[in-house]
């Protein structure tokens, strides 16, 4: 087995000492917040267990005084720095004589003052001081009383009062020789700068020439040659409207204002198209420049709501009107409960909606309603169901149902007492109107006379006096024979049919005459119109008993062979 050399085992140990100690080393600490380290090496790593002290940078200060300014490196870390730093005050500075400082950036490290001095003086020094780490730098300035030496003098023309120099706020006066008008302010004076405001003025030689307005005339004022502020006025001819100032004076730059000019005007315009002036002051004619406003007549909207309304006038004419206008809408209505409206001319301004009930209702209100300006009139009628009072009564008669009002289309029926018949309809309807039609009828009382039939006599019905309903039948004597009905019933008009009459029977000879042709039997008479009546009667009896009878036979059948289905059926079902 082979030995390791000692000096072997000693370079590794030392290595591995070495390796421990630069783990066990701190990098240079980063702590910010305005904190440096104190004399420091320049060193960019520190062995374990090294020591750190801190301060805070130039113009801040400490937060806490006995707070910890130390940290120690516990390798590879830092322990935790206790000192705090803030910026340091330099505090106020008192007012300088005739001035102040203000402190826009505050009194704090690195903030600057600003010297003011009071109106009427001049600062003579620096106006900033600077706040630095031993306090504000520099001395205060000086607040001087503000001076102006004499402003400049003027070509034709003096100021007053003439001095070495002014204090603030002095005043001189400038004026100018005979024949010349000062341009600017007359009067100057010595403001805070230390010279005077505003600049001086200047002498001038005015003319104005004469004003050349077509169409005028001068009413005002002198002839010319016109200087400095002399004026004129002037008036328009009839039929033209002035542009400008009529009063114009002269001045150093010529007439003020500028002369102005004449124009023809405007006769009052006519646009039509249902629009309207707005506030029309009744004028025939406008001046120049004259606008009206327009707007659409009552009932009428703009087509374009963003279209001019304006008219001006640029003599002698008016600028287009832009604004167009159409009817206005009212909208449809809608449909009433029971009942609509309708639009005969439309639902444009002035258009007329015409209310209408259904059957069987009735309109209550007004059944019109017009379409104006602010839109449809008045309020929707109601549409109530018809109701009818109780129809008529009638004399010697009744009505069933007997009711305090009756509903649409519901019947009431009429009857009479006896001796009496209804003349008219017997059922009457409640209308669409509310009224029961057609009209009532009435009950006539009936009374027949004796049928006056010669040659007969009753043998079947009651002795008079006849009412409605009675009846009487007649038998004509023994040879004759009866034309018409004898069998008589009396109605509201009288004896129906109409009484019959009895003429005489034709007797037939003994002894026929002789005769070549073939003998006829004699001839029998026909049967007289009663006996034809009557018969009708029983063969009518006969066959309403046949038909009674066949279908009472019919009904016996269906019902036998129905039940007889029921019970195949119930047979059938599984139980």
């Amino acid at each position: 087995m082979c030995e390791t050399p000692w000096y072997r085992l000693f370079i590794f140990l030392a290595c591995l000492m070495k390796a421990a100690e630069i783990q066990a080393q701190c990098a240079k600490p980063s702590v910010g917040g305005n904190r440096v380290i104190v004399d420091d090496l320049g060193l960019t790593t520190y062995p374990n267990g090294s020591t750190l002290i801190f301060k805070c940078s130039i113009g801040y200060k400490t937060v806490n005084l006995t707070a910890s300014k130390t940290i120690t490196c516990v390798g590879p870390e830092w322990t935790n720095l206790d000192l705090t730093c803030t910026k340091k005050s330099c505090g106020s500075l008192p007012d300088l004589s005739n001035g102040k400082y203000t402190f826009p950036d505050g009194n704090l490290f690195g903030a600057t003052a600003i010297a003011v001095c009071n109106e009427g003086y001049m600062m003579v020094g620096v106006n900033t001081r600077n706040c630095h780490d031993s306090g504000w730098d520099g001395r205060d300035p000086v607040c001087e009383v503000v001076k102006c030496l004499p402003p400049p003098t003027m070509q034709n023309g003096t100021f007053q009062p003439v001095k070495d120099f002014y204090n603030y706020n002095e005043v001189v006066t400038y004026t100018c020789t005979d024949g010349y008008t000062l341009d600017g302010n007359s009067e100057i004076s010595c403001s805070n700068n230390g010279t005077f405001q505003p600049p001086p003025p200047r002498c001038v030689f005015v003319r104005c020439e004469t004003p050349d307005i077509k169409n005028a005339v001068r009413i005002e004022g002198k002839s010319p040659p016109y200087g400095y502020g002399n004026f004129v006025k002037y008036k328009c001819n009839e039929g033209y409207t002035m542009i400008g100032a009529d009063n114009l004076v002269c001045e150093i730059n010529g007439w003020n204002p500028p002369p102005p000019t004449c124009i023809q005007q405007c006769t009052k315009p006519i646009v039509g198209g249902n629009r309207e002036m707005v506030n029309d002051s009744g004028l025939q004619t406008y001046p120049n420049g004259s606008t009206i406003t327009f707007k659409c007549s009552t009932g009428y909207q703009p087509v374009d709501p963003l279209a001019s309304r304006t008219m001006t006038c640029i003599g002698p004419e008016w600028t287009n009107l832009d604004l167009t206008c159409t009817k206005k809408s009212c909208g449809s209505l809608p449909d009433l409960a029971n009942g609509k409206y309708t639009f005969p001319d439309g639902i444009l301004f002035g258009a007329t909606a015409i209310a209408e009930c259904n059957k069987g209702y009735s309109l209550v209100g007004v059944k019109t309603r017009n379409c104006l300006d602010a839109g449809w009139d008045g309020r929707d009628p109601v549409c109530e169901a018809v109701k009818c009072l109780p129809p008529q009564t009638v004399q010697n008669g009744t009505f069933e149902p007997v009711k305090d009002f009756y509903n649409y289309n519901e019947v009431v029926t009429y009857t009479c007492s006896n001796d009496y018949t209804l003349d008219g309809v017997d059922s009457l309807t409640c209308s669409d109107n509310g009224t029961f039609q057609p009209p009532p009828p009435r009950c006539t009382i009936v009374r027949c006379e004796t049928p006056n039939i010669k040659n007969a006599v009753r043998i079947e019905g009651k002795a008079p006096p006849y009412g409605y309903g009675n009846f009487v039948r007649y038998k004509c004597d023994d040879g004759y024979t009866m034309t018409g009905d004898d069998y008589l019933v009396c109605e509201i008009h009288g004896w129906s049919p109409p009484p019959p009459s009895c003429t005489r029977s034709q007797v037939a000879p003994t002894t026929p005459p002789p005769s070549n042709s073939t003998q006829v039997a004699p001839t029998t008479p026909p049967p007289s119109d009663g006996t034809s009546v009557k018969s009708s009667i029983i063969i009518i009896a006969v066959v309403v008993s046949i038909v009674v009878l066949l279908a009472g036979i019919l009904l016996a059948v269906f019902f036998s062979r129905k039940k007889e289905i029921k019970e195949q059926a119930f047979r059938l079902m599984p139980k």
